[in-house]
């Protein structure tokens, strides 16, 4: 309800009228996903989240932001989309269908579910001290054009970990099955 604007109770009324919306579908390692696909540091969070007593929304985020951040290591990448590649070494890579992610963060502040086009955010290694700086504008959506942050848009997006096996989630559930993923967008493919 969030993700595409809408209150729960607005979005219970918006069933009564009968009103639709067609959104894009992304898909990778043989799963679809509505809203977004995060590599590194946001899946180590929300796994954190999900195993914590905190409950959910951005408190238990933060909350999880903080104890994952003295311990997490950056991880080595190699991206192919829109016939460029390259490699980087990375905090996290976010492939998103839709803007929020964690319950308030504004990650990939530009996707719109229905535009035929994943909004990607690769935050390359960062000093503790450049993590705290950005943190406030990634909540605001205010992050993109900054020093160590790459964001693009693609329908495709290949993904190669030179550092083991990927850890992602996949709108908030953990996976962790191989070390290269292709990440491929299905427009028009979901009506809600």
């Amino acid at each position: 309800c969030r993700t595409l604007g809408k209150k729960p109770a607005d979005a219970v009324q918006g069933l009564a009228h009968g009103t639709t919306r067609v959104i894009d579908v992304g898909w990778a390692w043989g799963e679809t996903f509505l809203n977004s696909v995060g590599i590194g540091f946001d899946a180590e969070v929300a796994r954190v989240v999900n195993a914590s007593q905190s409950g959910s929304g951005i408190l238990a985020y933060l909350l999880a932001v903080a104890k994952v951040l003295r311990y997490y290591e950056p991880f080595d990448l190699e991206l192919e989309a829109n016939g460029e590649r390259w490699t980087e070494r990375v905090l996290l890579c976010e492939v998103g269908n839709g803007p929020v992610v964690g319950g308030g963060f504004r990650i990939t502040p530009g996707a719109v579910f229905d535009d035929g086009l994943f909004d990607v955010c690769v935050v390359k290694e960062q000093s503790l001290l450049g993590i705290l700086q950005k943190l406030p504008l990634v909540m605001l959506g205010k992050h993109t054009h900054l020093k160590g942050v790459r964001s693009f848009r693609t329908t495709r997006l290949c993904i190669h970990s030179r550092s083991g096996p990927l850890r992602a989630q996949f709108d908030g559930e953990l996976r962790s099955t191989a070390e290269s993923m292709e990440l491929t967008l299905q427009p028009a493919a979901l009506t809600v």
